[in-house]
């Protein structure tokens, strides 16, 4: 039972020197001698504690200013998670966890039944299981006080809360082991094979959103040159006007941009959402000897141009002289320039540069019949059957 401090004593009374230990549970025991002076009855182990320096209490009201689904304030004054050694739990559905779109600072207030003296304080910071790399818990904190709910006092001392580090042996209020270093690396390899997996099905969904909207501009465009075409004797643009009537391509000349420009009303639709070009084309005589100024996300085909024989390109042609509209195309993705292909005659042309590839692997194209649609590089210029930009079928 401890330290005997009284043993073999006869008088009636004790008093022990000093005052008793608060908290201290004290015991005693009187023995009675029979007349033989010999034979001793042993009486009952008798005990009491001595009342302790503090009380713990608990709150009959918490409020927040804000807290998620399930993880009220109340969680703090319930017991919840807590064992009998005052151990807490990782389980993140026994605290508090405040909302990061509610009023700031954050705070948490607790009501008592009186007022009361205080003697310590306990915090159970927020110790879910991934404290120890997200950190959810309170740091830098102020503790008021107040007997009237009107006027507040700060509590001296107090600046910043520990961090829980989700381990048994660094706080009382802790119960799960902590992370191994393997058991971090396991979590941060298992985030990471998630971000490798995540992010490039998010980027993917983002371009196919913006190839939906280059398949808009495509089609407005396309559209575009089939109403110049019925206003001019059913000629498709040509991809460079002589405006100043030099014999050459210059600054002085304009392009079918600036030709379809009237019928389309809008000059933001020459820039693909995936490919903003500087220099943004705004009509006017745009066209650009130097390739400087490449200013609009699309072009007109004329691939493989060639005065002396077929395949012929769309461009500058009559509507009727296309064999197949519906499978010649008109309009392409470029990178900046008026017109796209090369100026020959050989069969085969793959194009797989950027602009051929820019949405998830294609691009959009524009057909004579008025028609878009997306095209992988390998189905536009085969090297034998139909080729997509000739007006000419086999």
């Amino acid at each position: 039972m401890g330290v005997q401090v009284s043993q073999g004593q006869d008088a009636a009374a004790y008093d022990p020197a000093g005052r008793l230990a608060f908290g201290q549970t004290y015991y005693w025991r009187v023995d009675e001698v029979q007349a033989d002076g010999v034979t001793l009855d042993v009486g009952d182990v008798w005990s009491f504690t001595a009342e302790p320096v503090g009380y713990a209490i608990r709150p009959i009201a918490a409020t927040a200013s804000s807290f998620q689904p399930g993880m009220g304030p109340d969680k703090t004054i319930d017991g919840s998670g807590v064992s009998a050694s005052d151990q807490h739990s990782t389980l993140d559905t026994t605290m508090w966890l405040s909302n990061i779109a509610g009023p700031q600072p954050t705070w948490i207030q607790y009501d008592f039944d009186k007022v009361y003296k205080l003697h310590q304080m306990w915090v159970w910071n927020s110790n879910q299981s991934l404290e120890a790399i997200f950190g959810f818990g309170a740091k830098d904190v102020t503790i008021e006080y107040s007997t009237d709910a009107a006027t507040w006092t700060a509590l001296a001392g107090i600046s910043q809360f520990a961090r829980a580090t989700v381990r048994k042996e660094a706080c009382k209020a802790l119960t799960t082991k902590a992370f191994t270093l393997i058991e971090l690396l396991v979590v941060i390899a298992i985030i990471a094979i998630l971000a490798s997996i995540l992010f490039p099905v998010f980027s993917r969904a983002r371009e196919k959103a913006r190839q939906t909207s280059c398949l808009s501009n495509v089609k407005q465009l396309d559209l575009g040159c089939q109403m110049y075409a019925q206003d001019y004797d059913e000629m498709i643009p040509s991809n460079v006007y002589d405006a100043n009537a030099s014999g050459t391509q210059d600054a002085g000349d304009y392009t079918w941009r600036t030709g379809i420009l009237p019928y389309v009303r809008n000059a933001q639709i020459f820039q693909c959402p995936s490919k903003r070009t500087a220099n943004a084309f705004s009509g006017g005589m745009d066209f650009d000897p130097t390739g400087v100024n490449n200013n609009s996300g699309y072009a007109i085909n004329v691939a493989h141009w060639d005065t002396s024989a077929p395949p012929t390109p769309p461009y500058n042609q009559a509507l009727g002289s296309v064999e197949d509209a519906s499978a010649c195309i008109l309009i392409m993705e470029g990178a900046g320039t008026e017109s796209r292909g090369p100026e020959s005659n050989t069969r085969g042309w793959a194009p797989t540069d950027e602009p051929a590839t820019r949405h998830n692997g294609g691009a959009n194209y524009g057909f004579v019949d008025g028609h878009a649609k997306m095209q992988l590089p390998s189905v536009i210029d085969k090297a034998s059957g139909d080729s997509l930009v000739s007006m000419e079928q086999e």
